[in-house]
Parts: structure tokens; sequence; C-alpha cells
């Protein structure tokens, strides 16, 4: 067991919106990773708060699979958006790594793992 599987709550906070982590965790942990192209993901790395040195330490696994979440906007378009991962990301970028494994959520389970979908049952 690693640490990632003892935590029972976890959760990635962006933009007035939020992500039970632990719930996302469970819901691919049976499903096989895949390889994402990680650059446009890069744009994001300003806002959010990393622990640059912790980052960039041996223990920030690159081959653990990131999640991604797929949104819509109020356009009606779809983006994707990493909500677990951020120092794997951090640290793909410093040593120019441009994929790596993860799991991007379908419309459908991204909004079963955001927390006010939840609470409220609207989106």
């Amino acid at each position: 067991m690693t640490n990632q599987d003892t935590c029972a709550f976890e959760l990635f906070q962006f933009d007035r919106r939020e992500w039970d982590i632990f719930k996302a965790k469970q819901m691919v942990k049976d499903r096989q990773a895949a390889p994402i192209d990680i650059e446009p993901f890069f744009r994001y790395l300003d806002s959010v708060k990393i622990n640059k040195r912790r980052a960039l330490r041996h223990e920030i696994n690159l081959d653990v699979p990131i999640i991604v979440v797929t949104l819509k906007t109020k356009s009606g378009k779809t983006r994707q958006m990493p909500i677990d991962g951020w120092h794997r990301l951090y640290k793909a970028r410093q040593l120019r790594v441009k994929t790596l494994p993860g799991h991007v959520l379908s419309e459908g389970d991204s909004w079963q793992v955001e927390r006010e979908n939840n609470a409220t049952g609207k989106s």
C-alpha cells in the first residue's frame, strides 16, 4: 500500500470549484492508465500552489498516473483540467517531459467527483 492509497480525504480546489481526489482515485484504480500530452496543462502551473523543491525530489514519481477531469465551459465546449498530479506536472516540465501516464475522466465521471455537484445535485 502506498501513501496515495491511505489518504481517505483529499480535495483539489481551483477557481471556486472543488474535486474529491480520493473518490477520483477510487474510480480509476482498476483502469489502465494511458499516455497524456501534458504540455497544455503547463499554463495552469502558475495558478496552483506547488512546493517546487519537493516536486523535484526523487519520491515524486513520474510513473504514477495523473488524473484529469473533463469540464464543460459556459459556451458548451469541453476542456480538460488536471486535479491530481501537480507536482508531477511541474517536475515533468522542468525535465522537458511531454507525456505522463494518466486517466482522463469522462464528463459524467468528472461531474461525480466534483464536490458541489454531489452536495447540491447541480452542475
